[in-house]
């Protein structure tokens, strides 16, 4: 979704340029786009990072299938028109769609509720997290918006939204520093109020993860090379992230149709969200397999960071869980799911579970952890959000709204074994539907991770959850 679309070949006539890149299908809103209309370069350079089959800058996922829609003119296109737009993209191909990228958003001064705020009620942010549930997708959200720029939908709940990385100064090719025009930075100077703003309200981050979004080259409209950065770039590494590991998965439920770890639960975007926020970058270590720092605008590592040591802040408000990192997504994945009740845990695994209020969940690990290394761990779960549907037709229409239901409030541990069930490490948000730590583990010994409902919300219910874990074994 953007405000213009990409190129179509032979469907619009614009010189002899053959973009690297096959569309399946480009809207306007929702319906079939008209020829030579509404496209634009930045929509194709957003298109070009995800399925760019080009020798030279090759997308992250060259065989994915692709659909795009624009907006057209956001002066006659609201909320309410991107909304219906989101959901109509959404049910292409034959409803099979994965994910979602958003590499634009709407501004405040543009959100028609009296003084809006960035509190997860706005039309298009409970819309796509409506569609969340609705569709079995995942929305992933560009996240720099400067001076009064691209709020919306950066405070929605069920999707990830991405900062954005520049490369070191050393100009080794490493991307290791949060760049100074991302979203979520700390109010200060002559911008405080207008930042302070553009932070999500009650204490949540807004950044979930972060990824490279500078010093990209990519063909513009005529085919001409252009340099660009941006964290419009960035969430469509993300979104080309889902479509390998839904390629995997695919795979697996395709050759192992009956086996245990494969089954539909892999497709589930929160599934999606906890394995690549579990498996982000945050510090070098041999343990984890990762080979650098990710340092903050102030130049922070993540040991540095308020989201280390307090357990109510399970993301970082610049680095949210740190960078995404495909490979080790794929390997986060591909140990496939194991339950609370089996004989054997792996040290890296997911699972898709489901919680009552009041109850605990224990995953006991089978192999003792080693101490002085560290172990990551991630727990989401959706917002359930209602469509006040007046006409009953169980679809968005102009005019329509949404309400949000309360939160669930469900907590993550990880206790001892060894020491009659101390707690180690937790995250308990309040306020968020992830929660996130990494935890040191400073004794080789015998662990649990636990998940808690504490209820939350003026009517306790059952609750969905993903988790996703990676332990250093001994």
């Amino acid at each position: 979704m953007e405000m213009g679309r990409p190129v179509q070949y032979l469907w619009d006539k614009l010189g002899s340029w053959q973009p690297p890149y096959a569309l399946v299908g480009v809207f306007h809103l929702n319906q079939i786009s008209p020829r030579n209309r509404f496209f634009d370069s930045h929509a194709g350079m957003v298109a070009q990072a995800m399925v760019s089959q080009d020798k030279r800058f090759p997308g992250v996922a060259p065989e994915a299938r692709l659909y795009a829609t624009a907006m057209g003119p956001l002066a006659e296109n609201l909320q309410p028109q991107q909304c219906l737009a989101g959901q109509f993209v959404s049910r292409q191909d034959g409803g099979n769609l994965r994910a979602v990228n958003l590499s634009y958003g709407e501004s405040l001064e543009r959100d028609t509720r009296g003084n809006p705020q960035l509190d997860g009620n706005a039309l298009l942010t409970l819309c796509l997290d409506w569609l969340t549930q609705q569709q079995n997708l995942l929305f992933v959200v560009a996240g720099n918006q400067g001076t009064g720029g691209i709020a919306i939908p950066t405070d929605n709940y069920n999707g990830i939204t991405v900062a954005y990385t520049v490369q070191s100064p050393d100009r080794q090719g490493r991307y290791d520093r949060m760049a100074f025009t991302n979203l979520s930075r700390e109010p200060e100077g002559m911008g405080k109020r207008i930042v302070a703003r553009e932070i999500n309200q009650g204490g949540r981050r807004g950044v979930s993860l972060v990824a490279p979004g500078s010093d990209f080259y990519l063909y513009d409209i005529n085919g001409r090379v252009e340099w660009v950065s941006g964290s419009s770039f960035a969430a469509p590494l993300v979104t080309g992230t889902v479509a390998l590991l839904q390629e995997f998965g695919d795979l697996q439920l395709l050759t192992n149709p009956n086996g245990s770890r494969w089954n539909l639960d892999a497709r589930r975007p929160m599934v999606m969200k906890a394995v690549l926020l579990n498996s982000a970058v945050k510090i070098r270590n041999a343990g984890l397999g990762t080979d650098y720092n990710l340092y903050s605008s102030k130049n922070r590592d993540w040991l540095a960071t308020e989201a280390y040591r307090d357990p109510t802040l399970p993301l970082d408000l610049e680095m949210g869980a740190g960078q995404l990192n495909a490979r080790r997504a794929l390997e986060q994945f591909q140990s496939g799911a194991y339950g609370p009740g089996e004989n054997y845990l792996p040290a890296i695994a997911w699972d898709y579970g489901e919680i009552q209020p009041g109850q605990t969940i224990s995953y006991a690990l089978s192999q003792p952890l080693k101490g002085g290394e560290f172990a990551s761990v991630t727990l989401v779960w959706e917002r359930p959000v209602q469509l006040l549907d007046s006409n009953g037709n169980q679809q968005y229409d102009l005019g329509e709204s949404f309400q949000d239901k309360p939160l669930s409030n469900l907590d993550l541990l990880m206790v001892s074994q060894d020491d009659n069930g101390s707690v180690v490490c937790a995250s308990q948000s309040k306020v968020d539907n992830v929660e996130h730590f990494l935890c040191p583990i400073t004794t080789t010994g015998n662990y649990t991770i636990q998940v808690k409902h504490q209820g939350g919300g003026a009517m306790a219910r059952p609750e969905k959850y993903a988790l996703s874990w990676w332990t250093v074994t001994n």
